[in-house]
Order: structure tokens, then C-alpha cells, then sequence
């Protein structure tokens, strides 16, 4: 029975692959974390309290 493992050069290319996808993705929230966080659902969250029935 032969046993079935990945090849070195593939696990190299998908670790490399995950850290370039992982680094794309702060690279492009990094502008978006350093503002202020700004919550401006309140008048949707506020009608959800209606239609349950406790507003």
C-alpha cells in the first residue's frame, strides 16, 4: 500500500499562497482600522425592537 502524502513544494506553495492572501487582506482593512469606529445602525436596530413587540 503506498502512502499518500503532499510533496514538500506543495506545502510550501499553499503556506505561501495562504500568507500572500492573509497579507492582501490586512494590507487592504489596514486604512479602514485606524479610523473611528462610527455605529450608525441605531435607527435600523431600533425598529427591529418594534416589530418583536417590545417598543
Amino acid at each position: 500500500m503506498q502512502k499518500l502524502s503532499t510533496p514538500l513544494v506543495y506545502q510550501v506553495s499553499y503556506g505561501g499562497l495562504f500568507f500572500l492572501i492573509l497579507l492582501t487582506t490586512v494590507g487592504l482593512y489596514w486604512q479602514g482600522l485606524n479610523g473611528i469606529f462610527i455605529l450608525d445602525d441605531i435607527p435600523n436596530l431600533e425598529s427591529l425592537t418594534s416589530i418583536k413587540g417590545e417598543g
